[in-house]
């Protein structure tokens, strides 16, 4: 069953089903940008490849039950994901686009989270497979298996582009406050980077890595309703606030972030500056409008738009023109992301 969030005004979290999609196919799609999208058909949600123009659509699943947690390899050949069924969260990959799927893991509990290491070999997860929620690594064909973390309920996991880091965000021993932290692959050198309590809601808890992995962006609470994005280096010692907002995604090129500023039934993208100077409203008219996603070359941002009971991956140019609705999606938001751009 495909489990959905009812939609709140203070924290737009709602994912709304939509439409049965179209299936096309074009020789010349691998040669315009792309990204894999977790898209409603019939009574599932199957892996759907898209260009940016909307003019091709693949469909790369056709299982039961759902996808979601979408990761590209690094390469951009393959896709690790979630495939949920019966209850059971298992990881799944698509080796290569054309090919098909296969379980990575099969085991008890909930498996989720799935990231790539920047070299490709290794992908690091989060399992429930002993009741608490824990790190895992295990390389690509889903031999090797091991835990890295042995404390703590964990939420997310993310892999630093550098490659020497995760950061993981984990429940404190109240189960209710989570801290981010940043430790090496092995498990070593974990450290508390937060300076404030991260807001314990999905969408708004996961940590933004800067290309370089010298950075991190993440969300916490100030005061009784406002959250605020802070920025602080990844071993801690220096952090700043940033702007008001949630899901901040930094620019590839480390200058900027896209970050959602939320009013009463209203929520824009917005680009600042990653030094605090300055700030640009990049969505235009009224709607709900949600994790932000850069191309990999920077020229474009894609985002969730909710307008009119309609949820859909939208793509616009980084200055804000050109918009366009790709393709309807829906799940939830501890299942994310539920679309991801290939990379280049």
């Amino acid at each position: 069953m495909v489990r959905r969030l009812p939609l709140t005004p203070v924290l737009l979290l709602a994912l709304i089903a939509g439409s049965t999609v179209p299936i096309q196919s074009s020789p010349s799609a691998s040669s315009r940008p792309q990204l894999a999208v977790a898209s409603p058909v019939r009574a599932t949600v199957q892996l759907t490849l898209v260009t940016t123009d909307g003019l091709s659509i693949r469909r790369l699943t056709d299982t039961p039950g759902a996808v979601s947690s979408l990761a590209w390899s690094p390469d951009g050949r393959g896709i690790a994901f979630v495939h949920e069924i019966r209850g059971s969260r298992q990881l799944w990959l698509i080796p290569q686009i054309g090919a098909a799927a296969r379980a990575l893991t099969a085991l008890p509990g909930d498996n989720t989270s799935p990231t790539w290491s920047p070299d490709g070999r290794r992908i690091a997860f989060i399992s429930t497979r002993d009741g608490s929620p824990q790190v895992f690594l295990m390389s690509t064909d889903g031999r090797g298996r091991r835990q890295v973390t042995r404390r703590g309920a964990h939420r997310t996991v993310s892999w630093s582009p550098d490659g020497r880091h995760l950061a993981v965000v984990a429940a404190r021993a109240n189960g209710a406050d989570l801290d981010l932290y940043v430790m090496r692959p092995d498990g070593s050198d974990r450290r508390r980077v937060n300076s404030a309590r991260l807001l314990p809601h999905p969408g708004m808890m996961h940590p933004a890595w800067s290309r370089d992995g010298g950075h991190l962006a993440y969300v916490s609470r100030v005061g009784r309703a406002e959250q605020e994005v802070t920025i602080v280096s990844a071993d801690g010692r220096a952090r700043r606030r940033l702007s008001t907002g949630y899901a901040p995604a930094w620019s590839p090129d480390g200058r900027s972030l896209a970050l959602v500023v939320s009013r009463v039934g209203d929520a824009q993208i917005y680009i600042t500056s990653a030094d605090g100077t300055g700030s640009r409203r990049l969505t235009r008219g009224t709607g709900i409008f949600l994790l932000p996603t850069w191309a990999p070359d920077g020229s474009a941002i894609a985002f969730l738009a909710i307008r009119d009971g309609d949820l859909a991956v939208t793509v616009v140019r980084a200055d804000g023109s050109g918009e366009r609705r790709l393709l309807s999606t829906t799940g939830d938001l501890t299942g994310l992301p539920l679309f991801a751009w290939q990379p280049l």
